[in-house]
């Protein structure tokens, strides 16, 4: 999952090789210029002054040309080669591993991983038996309540956010009145919280809890149009099943118009300036490899206090 937090569907590093490669090399940048020609044969003949207008507009129409080639590329590679989000959901499917969560306080994503073999503990020719077994259709389905869904849109009850937020009181209780606040003291209480967040999450799915309950319906037309859910979810939860990783929303992989905006404007505002080519895209790969840095360093920091994993299992960096 951490990983993910930085996956786009372009790569910002070869897009700024190739665009700088088309103005500096191939000369294209010439263009820009006030005289017909797009390349200057002699020095000693007059040269048009540049216009910045139309510098901004070649390498904009350049940019996209090349970022929409990259858009086409990807579709492509992820429609018949592999998928890193449908690899994700098969990863908790296969490591019998559940996943939620919430991009608002009451609304959010789940990945039902549970494993149709009941265990994920085991050797590899045992997983490769399980695996065959699933591509001959002889056991179940991997989704939610026996069906193919595993990936869902899920809205909660007041009731359910408040017994979240109790846990983590809890915890935080427990770890202001415990002494002197050592480490042992700090990390007993992150265990039994998160011990206490596996059970209730646990029983929440499997319908077993005492007062909290979920209810899986499709989404109306109008619902997925203007993906605003027209039932408030009051004495149950709702799952609505979800085909298209719209989990994507947490990531850099569904805010790709936006990013790719950012780093258009991040390189037409310094080559407004500097008037070099170089510099502009030096400068816009430098601020994008600093954004995809703060991005990992929150990720780490928000998953480690959200699900009260210890820092000590998150190894990416």
């Amino acid at each position: 999952w951490l990983k993910l937090q930085t996956l786009r569907k372009i790569n910002i590093a070869s897009l700024l090789i190739i665009l700088l490669v088309l103005l500096v090399a191939v000369e294209l940048i010439n263009i820009s210029s006030s005289q017909p020609l797009s390349i200057v044969v002699s020095t000693d003949v007059y040269i048009a002054p540049t216009s910045r207008y139309l510098r901004l507009a070649v390498s904009s129409i350049l940019f996209l040309l090349i970022a929409s080639m990259q858009f086409l590329f990807n579709f492509v590679y992820e429609r018949f080669i592999e998928h890193k989000l449908d690899q994700f959901v098969d990863l908790c499917s296969v490591s019998n591993i559940s996943f939620i969560a919430l991009a608002f306080p009451r609304f959010g994503f789940y990945i039902h991983g549970r494993s149709v073999h009941g265990v994920a503990d085991t050797d590899l020719r045992t997983l490769s038996q399980f695996l065959d077994k699933e591509e001959e259709d002889v056991v179940g389905k991997r989704g939610l309540d026996g069906t193919s869904h595993q990936v869902f849109e899920i809205s909660i009850t007041c009731d359910m956010r408040n017994e979240y937020d109790r846990i983590i009181r809890q915890m935080k209780l427990a770890q202001n009145t415990d002494g002197r606040k050592n480490s042992n003291s700090l990390q007993e209480a992150e265990l039994v919280a998160h011990q206490m967040l596996t059970k209730f999450f646990t029983s929440f799915i499997e319908k077993s809890h005492r007062s909290l309950r979920f209810e899986r319906r499709e989404k109306l037309l109008c619902e997925s149009v203007t993906s605003i859910e027209l039932y408030e979810p009051i004495d149950f939860s709702f799952m609505y099943p979800d085909n298209g990783n719209t989990f994507s929303s947490l990531l850099f992989y569904g805010h790709e118009s936006t990013l790719l905006l950012f780093n258009l404007l991040t390189y037409q505002f310094w080559d407004t300036i500097t008037l070099n080519s170089i510099a502009a895209c030096f400068i816009a790969y430098i601020t994008d490899m600093f954004l995809v840095w703060i991005r990992r360093v929150w990720a780490k920091h928000n998953i480690v206090k959200k699900s009260l994993l210890d820092k000590r299992f998150i190894i990416y960096s």
